[in-house]
């Protein structure tokens, strides 16, 4: 735990400072000095509620170790751009219902240290993709599910409509019928992340094409 004297924050502008003990930029903001500052969440970690390596179910959980200054204040970003933040009364907090991006956590304390913590929620997208047993008006799609999901979302139309018709599915495949002889139709398909309620999806796939004939 690293500590050393500094200031404490105000709504001035920004500035960080660093040393050898305190990996993480402090922010301080003006200049009448606070006592010393501590990194009281500097064990502190972000996880994802793994089911395996592969995939998570939508959630970051934050653990913040004792002894604390205060409780802190726990920012979620996603690039430039803040989504959530929190004054929790209790360890650990939890964010859910999080789509599959990197998320930086930012913990800041009363005595003006702020963690930064950097987390991917993942959900892989269905891989195997093809279509089999092609007709005049019918037509199989296939895919492999990943090894941590809750079923996928199918979307298909014919080429160029505007509106996709979709079908949420456990199993790895789609037969559908009444489709227009001589037509172009095309398909993807996206994870439904483990866990997650209310649902979250991973990426969709890259576009599938197939004719009826």
């Amino acid at each position: 735990m690293g500590e050393f004297a500094g200031f404490c924050a105000s709504e001035l502008d920004v500035f960080f400072i660093n040393d050898n003990t305190a990996p993480y930029g402090t922010r301080v903001t003006k200049l009448s000095p606070c006592s010393e500052f501590t990194f009281s969440y500097l064990s502190s970690t972000a996880t994802v509620n793994v089911s395996n390596a592969g995939c998570n179910n939508g959630e970051i959980t934050v653990t913040l170790p004792g002894p604390f200054n205060s409780w802190p204040h726990i920012e979620l970003w996603k690039g430039a751009t803040k989504i959530s933040e929190d004054d929790p009364a209790s360890s650990p907090h939890v964010f859910q219902n999080l789509s599959a991006a990197n998320y930086t956590v930012k913990i800041f304390d009363e005595s003006c240290g702020e963690q930064d913590l950097n987390v991917t929620v993942k959900c892989p997208v269905p891989t195997g993709l093809n279509t089999t047993n092609i007709t005049r008006n019918k037509a199989r799609l296939n895919w492999t599910l990943p090894s941590c999901n809750s079923g996928v979302q199918l979307q298909y139309r014919l080429q160029g409509a505007p509106a996709w018709t979709i079908v949420n599915t456990t199993a790895s495949y789609k037969q559908l019928s009444g489709l227009t002889l001589n037509s172009i139709y095309e398909w993807q398909v996206a994870s439904k992340c483990t866990g997650s309620n209310p649902a979250v999806y991973s990426d969709y796939s890259a576009i599938q094409v197939f004719s009826t004939s």
